[in-house]
């Protein structure tokens, strides 16, 4: 395994400042987006399985993570985190052809900022993406009711591997990955209490705003070759289906025995799926 450790950049956008976790490596670099809820450092046992030799951009969406975290109705739509990841690579001097990588939510912001700036990703992994009909969203109204009831702190590390092992989804989570968001996900005060950086009222907006902005009726607009990988038993899965019918060229796998925490469960078969996709033999 490639033994990575990352520098913390912090990064201004038009609305907030962006955390980046910069891996070193070649170029092209890779962008990494994650699910909503998580951080840029969950993707650690992913990157870890790379059979790449690239750098990798990993970043804190708006709200988690090191992150900044606007409030204002709306913040938490595809298009705010859109706007932070276009100003990210602008950055970075990414304008065009960048290669990226995202899980649920990450791979919507992905999808949508290809809609503001056609061009701007040459080829891209999409990892269930929250991309689906209108009538689904109203559904996700149950996720955030249920993300704003999270308990935020902790009593120690131990209290909380404990709590999440034994608890759906994250019982299904490979050991590492997460001892990865155990580690980033959360601050530490003085008494050893873990606190959530993602607060459950950030997760839930992003839940709330699904619908907002309009992605699957535009996503035949979407030229980038992209990989969508799905579950079987994953709830997305005739989504991803759809996705990749819509898409002007998608390749679709579909993995057994995997859920919508796909990088979370197994990292072992992303991490070949994503290095086959960017240096296909």
């Amino acid at each position: 395994m490639r033994l990575l450790e990352p520098i913390l950049r912090h990064i201004e956008t038009r609305e907030t400042i962006i955390a980046v976790w910069d891996y070193p490596g070649e170029d092209p670099p890779i962008f990494f987006c994650h699910c909503a809820g998580l951080c840029g450092r969950a993707w650690d046992p992913v990157l870890r399985r790379l059979a790449l030799n690239n750098r990798f951009l990993v970043w804190d969406a708006r709200g988690h993570g090191d992150s900044g975290a606007p409030d204002y109705p709306g913040a938490y739509a595809w298009d705010g985190f859109s706007k932070d990841l276009l100003d990210v690579m602008d950055a970075y001097g990414l304008k065009k052809g960048v290669l990226a990588v995202g899980h649920s939510g990450g791979a919507s912001a992905i999808v949508h900022a290809e809609l503001q700036d056609p061009g701007r990703f040459s080829r891209v992994v999409l990892i269930d993406a929250i991309i689906a009909p209108p009538s689904f969203y109203p559904t996700a109204e149950r996720l955030a009711v249920m993300t704003r009831k999270r308990r935020h702190v902790l009593p120690s590390l131990e209290a909380a591997r404990a709590r999440f092992s034994a608890k759906a989804p994250m019982n299904r989570w490979h050991p590492e990955v997460l001892e990865a968001y155990l580690t980033h996900g959360f601050s530490r005060d003085e008494a050893g209490r873990l606190h959530l950086k993602c607060r459950g009222e950030n997760e839930a907006q992003v839940y709330a705003c699904g619908g907002m902005v309009p992605l699957y009726e535009r996503l035949h607009e979407v030229q980038t070759p992209a990989l969508v990988i799905t579950g079987e038993e994953s709830y997305m899965l005739e989504h991803a289906r759809a996705q990749s019918r819509l898409l002007q060229q998608a390749d679709l796998v579909e993995l057994p025995q995997t859920g919508h925490f796909i990088p979370q469960e197994q990292p072992d078969v992303c991490a070949e799926r994503i290095s086959g996709w960017f240096n296909p033999a």
